[in-house]
């Protein structure tokens, strides 16, 4: 090993701090919070499809704070944290029942 590589594996075994998780955590929570607002608020969806998508949005938030809960370094809660935000993010209700009544009329 160099000291390069000797300093980077200190680094990453530095522990998560106490208040890493439940920052993250809490970034999670407010992230989900908001999207299901989004989706609540939006007339182009039936009540079955945006529960579809609130549904996706909490096993979304249950994945990310399992793996939050598991990270044992700081960069493990960080990685957690993001790869939670960027799947709630990701997560779209889709249309389908209204656009296609809209259509046939």
């Amino acid at each position: 090993m160099t000291v390069e590589s000797d300093g980077i594996a200190a680094i990453k075994a530095v522990p998560a701090q106490a208040q890493d998780k439940p920052n993250a955590l809490q970034e999670i929570q407010t992230a989900a919070e908001a999207k299901k607002r989004q989706i609540e608020s939006s007339k182009a969806f039936t009540q079955e499809e945006k529960n579809e998508a609130i549904q996706k949005i909490n096993s979304a938030v249950q994945d990310a704070q399992a793996k939050i809960n598991q990270a044992e370094e700081r960069a493990g809660v960080a990685n957690a944290k993001r790869d939670g935000l960027d799947a709630i993010e990701a997560i779209q209700a889709v249309a389908k029942t209204k656009p296609e009544a809209i259509a046939k009329t």
